[in-house]
């Protein structure tokens, strides 16, 4: 007769006692993920090419709405902007899906256990659903126009535009690959965009890799209430673990 039939009560009491502990530390931590997810920080599975070089599909990046207020709070300085200035953010989607909330239940449970790795709500098919991750290169009330993948800004108060790079204290490089032969300047990703100017609650967002996905030169400039959080650190691959 096998061990499993000679458990004593007092045994397979403990046994059931271990298997309600686990479950309950899980349960716990689920309801702690949760909490922590919706009010203080938001963790992110990166699933575009958007953000290259810096930022790679399959990376993973911690936000916080806490960050977000310390970036934008509206009463920047030219110090301030200049240490803000290029800063990674994320943007809520454009359009919203509502979902039955049976199907949201199971997503934050995926989630919870692949570490963001699944979103059983993504569909790629649908532009505008995703969430997405982009750099805050200009503020309200600012001018900005694009040549050649590079964006140009007349910050307020100033008579010359200067490149983003000149205004920032943030290092990053985009990537910007060649464009087809005879590629107009009034097609997408021309890498060209004429002189606008911001609005009071208005932020102009890029992708670092400017040939590939959507940002301010395609939808516009996005408001305070659509960005979501300030990035803090990349949590995964743990090799690449580091503030961003």
């Amino acid at each position: 007769m096998s061990r499993s039939r000679n458990f004593s009560f007092s045994e397979h009491k403990e046994h059931r006692q271990k298997i309600l502990f686990v479950f309950l530390c899980l349960v716990l931590i689920y309801i702690f993920y949760v909490l922590l997810s919706t009010y203080l920080f938001q963790a992110v599975y990166v699933r575009s090419s958007a953000m290259e070089p810096e930022i790679s599909s399959g990376d993973a990046l911690v936000f916080s709405p806490a960050a977000k207020k310390a970036l934008l709070n509206g009463n920047e300085t030219e110090d301030d902007l200049k240490k803000k200035r290029g800063s990674i953010v994320l943007i809520e989607p454009l359009y919203e899906e509502e979902y039955p909330w049976y199907v949201d239940f199971a997503n934050s449970i995926v989630s919870f256990l692949t570490l963001q790795r699944i979103d059983l709500t993504v569909y790629w098919d649908k532009i505008g659903t995703t969430a997405s991750i982009r750099r805050v290169l200009a503020f309200p009330g600012e001018e900005v126009y694009m040549k050649d993948f590079i964006l140009y800004v007349k910050p307020v108060g100033s008579e010359f535009f200067l490149t983003e790079f000149e205004l920032s204290d943030i290092d990053y490089n985009p990537l910007i690959e060649p464009r087809p032969e005879n590629w107009g300047d009034s097609l997408p990703w021309s890498g060209n965009l004429d002189a606008m100017v911001l609005g009071e609650d208005q932020y102009f967002v890029l992708c670092d890799n400017r040939t590939s996905g959507t940002d301010s030169r395609f939808t516009g400039p996005v408001t305070r209430e659509r960005i979501k959080g300030g990035a803090l650190f990349r949590y995964w691959p743990l090799g690449k673990f580091s503030g961003v």
